[in-house]
């Protein structure tokens, strides 16, 4: 939250020789406009506030202006590597967990206190929290000059655990954005978003299945069921566990204690194998009320699997080809692409069940698309999704797309641009 020291000590460092303030709260901005009429100024109370608008600022180039390192400072923006990037931005500021965050070359990242004057350093904070990917091209910003007013705003800026940022979309100053959250492409998100929430213009779900999917819907129930078992021995031990779905929903439930759902069922490998192989197709599957070691419990694959899976897959993703000698390299890892796809660089497929992705031939996969086929979600519901991710023949998947666990695209299908999209599109 902002502090009245920091307010204070900014007004008193941007307005020289100004002492008469109008300030007054405009939502969850504190609007600072000087006032000739008045002497002194009284500040009212900051709850809720996220960010300091400042009026009528003299030199507002000299507050805009880089520091020094122009071409360093965007070098390690746009640097491929996700672990130097971190490791640069954490020392101009920026919190993150450079362990597990994954941010697409060509996302900027506004490192507080780099900038040429320091008055508004401690108005400015990013915190970014872990497994959190930001597309390519995505701006977070801590400060923003609007000319038709001559107004500066500055605030802090917080993104939660396991977020999606679209590419090319846009955090504003004083913005909180939820665990879980998914920001669409292109979308320009400012202020509080809950935990939880997809903000996007486009979200696309259709609710039929074209073809059975019978060895995708096969994989999914072995991998659900490895999970199931997993977790009967040690976090749901002891305790009864259902099968929930809702009618006409492509996703069923796991849950301990109680179902989610109003259809349901008690948990039997039989009964899972029946759902998910039923006519209703079913493209996901959630477990529920996990505690922190949710990624301890899921994972079906070795630790040496994934870790083989997730690098090879990640310096695929750099070739700068996109025909069949980079498919044959993603075959390797147990990626199911077919011929004459080509795909762009810095993708996001999936690496953890790798064998849930399909993608069909002649397909067109663009850049910095991400294809995921798991999720974890922390907040109001602890766990784990996993899903189908099917790209039919001749599909396209234009730059910057985001396609969520439980997706289906049918044959030739062209979609949109700036699309973020969960379900059945044909």
């Amino acid at each position: 939250m902002i502090q009245k020291d920091d307010v204070i000590n900014s007004i008193k460092g941007l307005y020289e020789g100004i002492n008469g303030f109008n300030i007054k709260k405009n939502g969850a901005i504190l609007e600072i406009k000087p006032d000739n009429a008045k002497t002194g100024y009284e500040i009212p109370e900051l709850k809720g506030i996220l960010s300091c608008k400042f009026y009528d600022l003299d030199n507002i180039e000299e507050l805009l202006e880089e520091k020094e390192g122009y071409i360093k400072h965007n070098y390690w923006n746009w640097h491929p590597i996700a672990r130097l990037k971190n490791t640069i931005l954490q020392s101009k500021g920026v919190m993150l967990d450079s362990k597990s965050l994954v941010i697409a070359p060509y996302c900027f990242i506004g490192a507080p206190g780099y900038y040429k004057d320091t008055i508004l350093d401690s108005l400015r904070k990013i915190v970014i929290g872990k497994q959190t990917f930001f597309g390519g091209g995505a701006k977070v910003m801590t400060h923003y000059y609007n000319p038709e007013d001559n107004s500066l705003e500055v605030g802090h800026l917080k993104i939660g655990n396991n977020c999606l940022i679209g590419a090319y979309s846009e955090i504003s100053p004083g913005t909180v954005i939820g665990d879980n959250s998914i920001i669409g492409v292109r979308e320009k998100v400012k202020g509080i978003i809950k935990p939880d929430s997809v903000v996007s213009n486009k979200i696309y779900k259709h609710d039929k299945l074209p073809e059975s999917l019978s060895n995708s819907r096969w994989r999914l129930y072995r991998i659900t069921k490895q999970v199931a078992k997993r977790l009967r021995k040690n976090l749901y031990k002891n305790r009864d566990v259902f099968i929930s779905k809702s009618a006409g929903s492509e996703r069923l439930y796991i849950s301990p204690d109680k179902p989610l759902k109003k259809d349901y069922c008690e948990y039997s490998k039989e009964s899972l194998q029946d759902i998910i192989m039923s006519e209703e197709p079913v493209l996901s599957c959630m477990f529920t009320d996990f505690g922190s070691s949710v990624k301890r419990s899921v994972a079906p694959q070795s630790v040496g699997k994934l870790l083989w899976t997730k690098v090879t897959g990640s310096l695929i993703g750099k070739v700068l080809t996109n025909g069949d000698f980079k498919n044959s390299l993603y075959r390797l890892v147990g990626f199911k692409i077919g011929k004459g796809t080509r795909i762009g660089t810095n993708p996001y497929i999936e690496y953890v069940n790798p064998d849930l992705s399909t993608i069909g031939r002649s397909v067109k996969i663009g850049d910095n698309v991400i294809m995921a086929n798991h999720y974890y979600i922390e907040g109001k519901i602890n766990g784990f999704m996993t899903g189908i991710m099917h790209i039919s023949d001749n599909a396209v998947i234009p730059d910057g797309c985001i396609l969520l666990p439980g997706t289906y695209v049918g044959k030739g299908v062209n979609l949109e641009k700036e699309l973020t999209f969960q379900g059945i599109f044909l």
